[in-house]
């Protein structure tokens, strides 16, 4: 038996966790909080996101900086988030006005998330977009001395670098 705002019911544990963590989230939504899909997403939480999408949360809802699920979980290098996203329909090129990152690949690129990077190129990411000063994600990862970022924009995924994530940068450092 468990309770649960008054109401017992004879319920399996992790039915009763997965309810009382989706009533959580949605109590914590307030001045300033974030919408469940994106904070599961900035976790990645990959199961919470897919019972969220089933449940009807919209794939690209945006938060108060105009952020989506998948910008956030590209800035956080959630990589399967990232991917699951996608697959339920996230755009891919999705541009913010607000956020200070525009799309899902800038904000992965600035991240230094590599895999995430070829996971959006391989979904069609757009590299030629600019942000609000006319940077490309090219321009962006040559001002951080990320060599291996620029040849993956460049030419997609370099060959031997299948699985490689952040730690395969040439720079040695961000």
């Amino acid at each position: 038996m468990f309770s649960f705002h008054g109401y017992t019911r004879s319920v399996k544990p992790t039915l009763f966790i997965l309810v009382a963590s989706l009533a959580l989230i949605s109590l914590s939504q307030g001045k300033g909080k974030q919408p469940p899909l994106i904070q599961a997403a900035k976790e990645g939480k990959v199961s919470l996101i897919e019972t969220l999408i089933r449940q009807g949360a919209p794939v690209d809802v945006t938060n108060v900086e105009n952020a989506t699920p998948l910008m956030v979980a590209c800035e956080e290098g959630k990589l399967e988030a990232a991917r699951v996203l996608l697959a339920h329909g996230a755009k891919v090129d999705f541009q913010s006005k607000c956020a200070p990152y525009h799309t899902p690949l800038f904000c992965a690129v600035l991240g230094s998330h590599h895999d995430v990077v070829r996971l959006l190129l391989e979904h069609g990411a757009d590299r030629t977009l600019r942000d609000s000063v006319e940077k490309t994600v090219q321009d962006r990862a040559r001002e951080r001395r990320d060599l291996w970022m620029v040849a993956i924009l460049k030419l997609g995924s370099p060959a031997g670098d299948r699985g490689r994530g952040k730690e395969s940068s040439l720079s040695g450092s961000r």
